[in-house]
């Protein structure tokens, strides 16, 4: 087997610059004005309904990660689902291990949450460590991407988040934010098939229509229907927001602010509340005004630096370490094949 013919099931799509704008915007929100900005008592948006605006961003992130799953991968064979885990396991693993033994260091998880959180457990067995609950619920959806390339998958997807709903009335321990965004990011894999995201303008209005109606009947007495509204609130909220991240993608310097930001997500998410720690140690006005000042000046730059980074020194580090292995293995993953 050539070589193009081994790396066929890796799929190789020009790079969409309104993702970056939406994970950019995505990431701005979450930890700087979701987490960053609650530790200095000077504005909250949860009077503003912001559990259900961070539902909207958390969900884009879903679907982001479902539609570049699909855009990379075809699982059709050994091959390819072997390609896929390597790729994975490489691109998230490493980090991810560092930043729950870091918070297991600092408390703010214990090591029994950070082991059931590594092996992708935490939606299902109770506490859920905070902010990288996400990561473990992430690594769950990886593993439920491999049977994208059955036929029946939509069957077995549907299969699955049945089970999920039905094993939730019986046993409590199961993340109710499973429920939510599991349905984001298959919706991200299916939105692949219709191609670059500048096609969901033309569906803007509808969109934006949509999310508002979800908006003002959010707040049902019922909860499976107030759950069914958030859905369609974080889904329809977030595909306008990628349609306007695919115009502002077109203004001159917003890509390269945007893939600097994008770049530098993943590890900021990870490493953002252990650096507030530190931040805070060393310093932290007396005043609410002076710490917002202080957060949005100082703390939320520096964690993007720090994100930039860090992913900057694990690429090439890994890259260092593989090349090393490629001599004598030909076929390993580079960093920049992982970067899906």
């Amino acid at each position: 087997m050539n070589s193009a013919t081994a790396d066929c099931n890796r799929r190789t799509a020009p790079r969409d610059p309104s993702l970056d704008v939406a994970r950019a915007l995505s990431m701005v929100y979450i930890i700087v004005l979701w987490h960053l900005l609650s530790y200095t008592g000077a504005f909250s948006f949860v009077p503003y309904g912001g559990e259900y605006i961070t539902s909207v961003f958390l969900g884009l992130f879903f679907i982001i990660s479902g539609y570049l799953l699909k855009s990379k991968y075809d699982i059709t064979g050994r091959a390819a689902l072997k390609k896929y885990l390597t790729r994975r396991v490489l691109r998230i693993m490493p980090i991810y291990a560092v930043a729950l033994a870091s918070f297991v260091m600092v408390a703010m998880c214990t090591p029994r949450e950070a082991l059931f959180a590594f092996l992708g457990l935490s939606s299902f067995i109770p506490p859920q460590p905070m902010t990288l609950w996400f990561v473990s619920m992430i690594l769950f959806f990886y593993v439920c991407f491999l049977v994208s390339g059955l036929r029946c998958k939509y069957v077995v997807w549907t299969a699955i988040y049945a089970l999920i709903i039905v094993a939730s009335h019986f046993y409590d321990g199961i993340d109710p934010r499973l429920i939510l965004y599991f349905p984001c990011f298959i919706f991200g894999i299916s939105l692949q098939k219709i191609g670059r995201t500048e096609q969901l303008t033309k569906g803007g209005g509808i969109l934006f229509v949509l999310s508002v109606l979800a908006l003002l009947l959010i707040e049902s007495p019922a909860p499976a229907l107030d759950r069914l509204l958030t859905i369609c609130l974080a889904i329809s909220a977030s595909v306008l927001l990628l349609s306007l991240s695919e115009r502002a993608a077109r203004i001159k310097g917003v890509n390269v602010a945007a893939g600097f930001i994008a770049y530098s997500s993943l590890v900021a998410y990870m490493f953002h509340r252990q650096l507030m720690m530190v931040f805070i140690h060393f310093y932290w006005p007396g005043s609410s005004n002076g710490r917002l000042i202080y957060v949005l000046l100082f703390c939320a730059p520096a964690v993007i630096l720090f994100g930039y980074a860090g992913q900057k020194i694990y690429d090439l580090t890994l890259n260092f370490l593989l090349g090393l292995g490629q001599r004598r293995s030909p076929g390993i993953p580079s960093a920049t094949d992982r970067q899906a």
